[in-house]
C-alpha cells in the first residue's frame, strides 16, 4: 500500500513538472560541448548593484544563455565594484556583442577591455 501511494505521488509530481513551462523550456540537461567548438573571451571590469551575491546573480542570468560556457571573476569575492570578469563562450552560437549588452542590463557599468591586451 505505501509503495502504492509513492508510485502516485512520483507520478503526480512528474505531470507537474510537465507542465511547467520553466521545465519545457529547460530542454536537455546541460551535455558536453565537443572541445573542438569554437570559444571566444570576454573580459571585462565591471560594477555591480550592490547586494549581496552580486557576482552570483550576474552569474545565474547570464548563464541562462546556454552560449555561456564558463564565468570567471578576480580573487576579490564578495565585492560588488571595480571586479574583472573572464566570460567564455561559445562563439558559434553567440557573440561578445550580444554578451556585453546582456550583461550591461545587470551592471552599473561593463567596460570590455581591448581584444588586443
Amino acid at each position: 500500500m505505501v509503495s502504492l501511494r509513492i508510485a502516485a505521488l512520483l507520478a503526480f509530481g512528474m505531470l507537474g513538472c510537465a507542465g511547467n513551462p520553466a521545465v519545457r523550456e529547460a530542454g536537455v540537461p546541460d551535455s558536453p560541448v565537443p572541445a573542438a567548438e569554437p570559444r571566444g573571451v570576454l573580459r571585462a571590469v565591471v560594477d555591480l548593484p550592490s547586494t549581496q551575491g552580486c557576482e552570483e546573480k550576474f552569474d545565474l542570468v547570464l548563464y541562462r544563455d546556454r552560449a555561456v560556457d564558463l564565468i570567471e571573476w578576480d580573487g576579490a569575492r564578495g565585492a560588488c565594484s571595480r571586479r574583472t570578469v573572464v566570460i567564455r563562450y561559445l562563439s558559434s552560437r553567440t557573440s561578445a556583442d550580444r554578451l556585453t549588452a546582456a550583461a550591461r542590463q545587470l551592471a552599473i557599468r561593463f567596460e570590455p577591455e581591448s581584444q588586443g591586451k
